[in-house]
This record gives structure tokens, sequence and C-alpha cells, in this order.
């Protein structure tokens, strides 16, 4: 797998294009999710609002109907004229009859503008008008009932059984073939039936209505924006009202887009946003279509609110980050110049750095640079003490049978002299100093270091008498067991010197050593006067080299311990819990 490399070299840096990627995303996300819900929410509302605007204007239309309604029912109501109907029967009217028929219409057509024409086609195939335009009697006398009883607005008048229909065409002018008249009226039609006889149908009443009156339907509503206003009657008549001016390729446009509604009340037109509702009086549906552009237009300030807003947002959080990045960056930033300043040799660096794990980093950093600074210096100064050692060594060896033989020579003049104490002090310095050289090795076995100390006792009770008592303990299984030279003899030292020499009587000193699992343990103690300040014990020489030297050869394995109580004594314990140079 290929990861992408960034040309980016500072880890902040790094970390604040991370941050400002994964932000910038949501953001984005935000945004759309804003835009998109808010137009939808505005397409909803008003959708919603012209839903309710459509109610009100098909109340508006019952409202105008209502006396075109009122008015056709009082023709067929008028009694002289039921009277005419019925005592003709089955004969024709007379042209008395008409005459008074077409007074009686004359009269209702003066009180509404809004009709144009009455006609009216007994079942003997007369007809009775009233029109306000232009004669058309010659191409009405064609007209044969029988012939309208197939045409699809008869059928559905049938079916009404004498309540109105409404059609938006002039079914007069498409029945005579009036292109020009058949689309600028709407005709109310009602089947004529005797009132005594509500079975018996005598013609049908055809009322021809000016469209202006569908210009009221739709009064009050908003013509801000550019929507239009359509009436579909039951026989799929459509009838456009334009709010705009607006030219006939816009007008078929919408037309269609109304007709794919209808058919499909889910369908998403992506041009025009559509909303509708149903006349309960005539089975009209209302219709307000708008362009969804302009729709979507409304919602440029939220738009742009919600992108200022977004780029608010991304430049608060961006100055976050940024500050972030930098509080993150700054402990590692400090860390980097402890190590450069490493890099060029300055070990003693100073820097504060906080409790974050960066910083716990930087702290442990330094205590390894401290701790390689001790380890360089106690390398150094072992590496000194080593070579003293072996400068000492050498000198050590440098003509010992000259020693030797001065020994001797003291000894046999103390023998011809008969001075047996002096030969007898002779032979025990002479004893340690072999034993001392050890032949210039660092490490010898426990008996030697024994029996080193029990020479020098035996000196030192030459000088006290019986103010020094000396026990020695040690066990056979760890004789040996090898150890460093010189161990044991200086604290035995500082035990006679500093214990016993100050106690008034004299006191006892007991060396002791012995096993405890893995560990190697001798201890040297003294009933003397003991110490005051254990402290005291390093300003000493004899303490001070065996605590270096077990510190050097054995390093964590060894051990030196003090307890000591005034006027009661004091004892001193080595543990070596792994030996060096030979079995322990």
């Amino acid at each position: 797998m290929k990861y992408i490399k960034i040309p980016i070299k500072k880890l902040r840096d790094k970390f604040l294009l991370a941050m400002l990627i994964l932000t910038l995303v949501p953001i984005v996300i935000q945004t759309n999710i804003s835009v998109t819900t808010s137009r939808r929410i505005i397409e909803e509302n008003y959708i919603s609002t012209y839903n309710v605007s459509l109610n009100v204007s098909s109340q508006n239309l019952d409202l105008l109907l209502e006396p075109i309604i009122n008015s056709g029912r009082t023709i067929i109501g008028n009694a002289q004229l039921q009277n005419i109907l019925r005592e003709r029967g089955i004969q024709k009217l007379s042209a008395k009859d008409m005459a008074y028929i077409e007074k009686e219409w004359v009269s209702i057509m003066a009180q509404n503008n809004y009709i144009d024409s009455v006609y009216f086609f007994t079942k003997h195939n007369q007809l009775v008008y009233r029109h306000k335009a232009t004669d058309i009697s010659g191409k009405l006398q064609n007209i044969n009932i029988k012939d309208m009883k197939n045409l699809e607005w008869y059928k559905r008048a049938i079916d009404a059984n004498g309540k109105e229909i409404f059609i938006c065409q002039n079914i007069i002018a498409n029945i005579i073939g009036d292109a020009n008249n058949i689309n600028k009226y709407v005709s109310c039609v009602k089947l004529v039936k005797d009132l005594e006889a509500p079975y018996s149908i005598r013609g049908v009443l055809v009322i021809n209505l000016r469209k202006e009156i569908l210009n009221g339907v739709f009064a009050g509503t908003s013509r801000e924006e550019p929507s239009a206003h359509c009436i579909y009657d039951l026989s799929s008549n459509a009838f456009l009202i334009e709010n705009a001016e607006g030219q006939v390729a816009t007008i078929d446009k919408k037309i269609e887009a109304i007709k794919a509604y209808k058919e499909h009340k889910t369908y998403k037109n992506p041009t025009y946003v559509i909303s509708s509702a149903r006349n309960a009086t005539t089975g009209w549906e209302l219709y307000n279509i708008v362009e969804r552009q302009w729709l979507e237009s409304q919602s440029n300030a939220i738009t742009l609110k919600s992108i200022g807003l977004a780029i608010v947002e991304f430049i608060l959080i961006t100055m976050a980050f940024i500050l972030i990045s930098r509080a993150i960056s700054r402990p590692l930033e400090k860390l980097e110049r402890v190590i450069a300043q490493c890099r060029k040799g300055n070990y003693s660096v100073e820097e504060d750095f906080d409790d974050s794990e960066i910083g716990e980093i930087g702290h442990q950093f330094l205590e390894v640079v401290n701790n390689n600074i001790r380890l360089k210096d106690d390398l150094m100064h072992t590496t000194i003490k080593q070579k003293e050692a072996e400068l000492m060594a050498l000198q050590e060896q440098i003509n010992p049978h000259f020693l030797y033989n001065t020994l001797d020579l003291l000894y046999w003049k103390a023998e011809i002299n008969e001075q047996r104490e002096i030969a007898d002090l002779t032979i025990l310095l002479s004893n340690i100093f072999k034993l001392t050289l050890n032949k210039g090795e660092l490490i010898t076995e426990v008996k030697k270091e024994i029996e080193h100390i029990t020479y020098y006792t035996k000196i030192q009770k030459m000088r006290y008498g019986k103010r020094l008592d000396i026990v020695i303990d040690i066990e056979e299984s760890i004789l040996s067991c090898k150890i460093i030279k010189l161990l044991l003899q200086p604290i035995v030292e500082n035990a006679i010197q500093h214990g016993i020499e100050p106690k008034i009587g004299g006191g006892q000193v007991v060396i002791r050593g012995y096993r405890e699992g893995e560990k190697l343990i001798f201890s040297i103690s003294d009933n003397g006067v003991g110490i005051k300040d254990i402290e005291q014990l390093e300003e000493g020489y004899g303490f001070k080299n065996v605590k270096e030297r077990i510190a050097l050869y054995y390093g964590q394995n060894g051990n030196i311990e003090v307890t000591s109580e005034w006027n009661k004594g004091t004892c001193v314990r080595i543990l070596l819990e792994k030996l060096r140079g030979g079995e322990g």
C-alpha cells in the first residue's frame, strides 16, 4: 500500500493541515445540506401557502358561479315556463311561448354582466335562445338535439341528474364549428325537468359565460412572483391565467407540466413547482405554477448567509487549530533545541518542559543526558582510579625483595639481641606486607583476607594489650570465595581506633562472615563509643576507600551498611550479592 507523501516537514504544519482538511469537509457538507434544506423548505412553504391560496380561490369561484347557478334555477323554476312545457307535452312551442321565454331571459341576462347567451333545447328539437352578440340563428338551425345526446358534456349532464355542470369551452360554438368563440366562454349546462315529474326531461339549458368571470377567481393572490394559474375542467379543457406576460411557447410548456403533474401527483418537474386544489361545485382543478429557478433565487440570501457563516466558522476553527498546534509543537521545539545543543556538545542544558506526553519525553531525554554525563564522569573517574591502582601495583612491585630482606634483617637482629617481641612484630609485619602486595592482584580469597586481619589484630593487641578483645567467626564454606583485597582491614582499623581506643576500659571487636542465600555478608561490630553522625564516616579515608572500591568493582551487586548508637557501639555490614572473580 502506497501512502501519500505530503511535502511538509514540520509536524505542527502537518497536524494543522490534517485538522483543516478534516474540518473543511464537514463544513462544506453542512453548508450544502443547509442550502439544500433551505431550498426544500422554501418550496414546501410555497406549495403549502398556495394550497391555502387555491382553496380561497376555490371559494371565490363558488361565489362567482353562485349567481349563475341561481339564474339557471330561476329560469327553469319559472312557474309559467313549467306550465308551458307541461301543457304542450309532446307539442312544439308556439311563437308566443318562445317570445315569453326570451323576454324572461332578457331580464335575467341584464342582471349579470358575465352571461353572454342562453340556449334552451327542447326535446322536440326546438331551440330558444338569447344572445348579446351577433345573431347566429342561421347556424343554429341545423342543430339536432338527438345528435347532442352522443356528446360527452350531454352525457355528463344526464349523469348530474339536474345539477349544473361547467365546461371551460363554449359548447355551442364547438357544435356549430365557430373556432373563434370556442375558448372565449364558459358553458353552464343543466337538464330542464318537470318539477312535478322529476323523471320527465323537457330539454337542456345552456348558459354561456364570458371567460372574464374566471379572472376574479384568483383575485387577491400575489402578483409579485412569476407564477401562473390554470383551471382544468372535468373534460380536461385547460384555461391558463398568466400573472406575468409570457410567450405562447412558455404557456404551452406550463400546460404540459400541469398535465404531467395531473396524471402523476408524485412527479417532480425539474422546471416548475406546482400546487393544486379541487373545487367541489364544478369538479374543476385549480393549479398554481411557478418556475423552480425563481424559487431557488429566493433562497440565495440564505445561501450567501450559510456560505458566509461557513467562512467565519472555518476562520475561527483555523485560528483555534493554529493555537492548538502551537501548544502541541512548543514542547517539540524545546526538545529539538535541547537535542541540537547536545549534538553540539553542550550537555549542560536546562529546559522547562510541561506535563504533557511530549514534555514527559523531554524530561526523560534530559534525565538520559544527565545520566550519560554522570556515567561519563564516573567512567573517567574509574579509569583514573584504575590507572592509579595499576601505577600503585607497579610501584609496589619495585624491588619488593629489598623490603623483605630488610624486615628479615630486623628479625635476626632482634633474635640475636633476644628481643623476642620485636622479632614477632617483624614477622607479623612481613606477613601483612606479603598479603597486601598479593603478587600485584586485586582479587584475593576470603581465607587470605582473614589471615591479613589476624596478623593486623595481633599487632594491635601488642599495642592495646587486654583493653582489646578480637573475635573472628567465619563460615568455612566461604573461605575459598574471591573478594577484592583489603576489604575488611580498613573497617577493622576504624573500629579499633575510633570505637575502642576512646573508650575507657577497652572493648571488643567481632568479625563475622557467612552466606545468606546468594549473598556473601561480612559484619564488623564493636562495643566502643559509637558514632554521633554517620556522615562523618564519609570523611575518613579508610571507609571511603572501601565504599568506592565496592561501587567500582561490584556496582549494584555490592553494598555497605552502617548502624551506630552513641556509647553502645557500631556495626558495619558488607553485602556482596554476586561475587566476581571466583565462586560465591
